[in-house]
């Protein structure tokens, strides 16, 4: 598979922002924010990039950039909170202004073409900082159920490879997604809010470390068991009191954000899917190498997969590395022991 060239440089051209508004009048109002929505560990930004292909079949027809800015300018209309405003009220809880002032928007050129990017699209890519423009404004999250498997095998990789003191607490953080579930009263139609709990699987890192996976599996899968309607309305009321603290401060937290269904490998604006669709870079967050992604892919036999996204130090990396490997190559059912190096990583 042909990676892209770490040498890879290239030119970006861009015109003045504009702000894209709403195609129709839209409502004046101001809707609070959940106390889950608004929680301080939240309030960053997720970039997203998606990848097309040259469609030659609409040559001739609108540019892309015309297509885009008038799905954006329709799409605004349903969902017009989006071209409001966040706003900050007493005790910082977050609010949207329902301003219809419109989301901001950057044309621009760059003279690279997607061969050069390799063959099979996923992150970390290349000059990323060139094409996406870092714009403040407001911040939004994107979380879906995670794959249970998938994210206790990370956790237990990714502790052995950062070789914390074995009486350390690892915590990975299970986001549970309650949409549909609630019964009285149920959620209101249209209801676009956040409606997952930070259910929070523990253990000691010498336990994480020595035992199998199914160790870690049956924690995960006991943390995400305890989220109840009730056990989401508590995190809510929890929120409210303390004042929405910030889950994020502990370098011992990890947390995975599955976007496997999250759709955005099927956003077509007229020339067919995107080549990649989906998180621009392998970590978000405040703390680097705290939050991953699971991926959705396709390699260049069109064979579905799944790409995880994984931010460690070198040394760490390389661990984490040959930890996966050895789990993958034992026998099922294998119980390994593991010696622990103190370490300030």
């Amino acid at each position: 598979m042909a990676a892209p060239s770490s040498t890879l440089v290239f030119k970006v051209h861009r015109r003045e922002p504009e702000l894209v508004r709403p195609a129709k009048p839209t409502p004046y109002e101001v809707k609070l924010l959940s106390d889950i929505d608004d929680q301080q560990g939240l309030r960053f930004h997720i970039p997203v990039v998606q990848f097309y292909k040259h469609a030659p079949s609409i040559r001739g027809k609108d540019d892309p950039v015309a297509v885009i800015r008038r799905a954006l300018s329709e799409t605004l209309v349903p969902y017009y909170p989006f071209a409001g405003r966040l706003r900050e009220g007493p005790n910082r809880k977050l609010m949207v202004e329902c301003t219809a002032e419109g989301v901001l928007f950057v044309e621009a050129d760059a003279d690279v073409r997607l061969t050069e990017f390799g063959d099979q699209l996923q992150p970390p890519f290349a000059c990323m900082k060139e094409l996406l423009f870092d714009v403040p404004g407001s911040n939004a999250v994107l979380h879906s159920p995670l794959f249970e498997i998938l994210a206790s095998c990370l956790w237990k990789c990714r502790t052995v490879a950062l070789r914390p003191d074995p009486k350390e607490t690892m915590r990975m953080i299970c986001l549970v997604s309650m949409r549909g579930k609630f019964s009285y009263p149920p959620l209101p139609i249209g209801y676009y809010g956040n409606t997952f709990a930070f259910a929070v699987a523990e253990a000691p890192a010498g336990e994480l470390c020595r035992n199998p996976l199914g160790y870690a599996l049956d924690l995960v899968r006991k943390a995400k068991g305890e989220v109840t309607e009730e056990y989401m309305k508590s995190v809510a009321d929890l929120m409210a009191l303390t004042g929405r603290p910030d889950f994020l401060k502990t370098r011992w937290t990890y947390l995975v954000s599955d976007v496997t269904r999250a759709g955005f490998e099927t956003v077509d604006f007229g020339w067919g899917p995107p080549v990649y669709g989906g998180p621009a870079e392998p970590d978000v967050g405040p703390v680097p190498g705290l939050a991953n992604f699971c991926i959705p892919c396709k390699n260049k036999e069109g064979e579905a997969g799944i790409v995880l996204a994984i931010s460690l130090p070198t040394q760490a990396m390389e661990r984490f590395v040959k930890e996966l490997e050895s789990m993958l190559k034992s026998p099922p059912n294998e119980t390994k022991t593991f010696t622990h190096v103190m370490s300030a990583l």
